[in-house]
């Protein structure tokens, strides 16, 4: 069952300093759970609460994706809502989805036809900052890392890409991957 999700992504320029991290409290987001009959006992968060700097995964802005619990969504909504206000003043950016946009993408096909090679599967298309990438390889040896600004085009089933984008034709026996919202498919050797 998909869910829908807010995306908040860190937008601020300064690069934190050695005593800083740079991540971004989004307060009145969340209250913990109340002790229990089963362990844990104690509290424990529901949901991060922190806007990281920048993530490691994908060496860009960082991000966390929050469930649209009543108050996410009125600290989004309302005008005095923390998550309302740090947008305002630019700390900030959101994106709404539905949670099935970040399932694990899958590749069922690679060709190269007509100077272009075409990929099919699912969930193709990254949520920002994440950018979908294709990696290829000649007889394991790497040929290159492909990213959205490199696509002819893309889709949640469909990237094709040029063969002068690639330097080559790529062929029987070449392997591509897809990286999109942060999960890597299979390789996938192509006939």
């Amino acid at each position: 069952m998909a869910i829908e999700l807010l995306r908040v992504i860190h937008e601020q320029l300064k690069k934190p300093s050695f005593a800083n991290t740079g991540s971004i409290l989004l307060d009145k987001i969340d209250e913990s759970q109340g002790n229990s009959d089963s362990p844990p006992y104690a509290q424990i968060r529901k949901q991060e609460v922190y806007v990281p700097y920048e993530d490691a995964d994908i060496g860009g802005k960082g991000f966390i994706d929050l469930v649209q619990i009543d108050n996410v969504r009125l600290q989004n909504e309302l005008d005095n809502g923390v998550i309302a206000k740090l947008e305002e003043a630019g700390h900030i950016s959101t994106v709404v989805f539905d949670s099935s946009l970040i399932a694990t993408p899958t590749l069922t096909n690679s060709v190269n036809a007509v100077g272009t090679t075409t990929i099919t599967g699912t969930n193709f298309v990254s949520i920002d900052p994440v950018e979908t990438q294709v990696i290829i390889t000649n007889a394991g040896t790497p040929v290159g890392t492909f990213g959205e600004a490199d696509f002819a085009s893309i889709n949640g089933t469909t990237i094709t890409i040029t063969d002068a984008t690639v330097g080559g034709t790529p062929t029987t026996g070449w392997t591509v991957q897809v990286f999109a919202n942060k999960q890597l498919t299979t390789t996938f050797i192509m006939l």
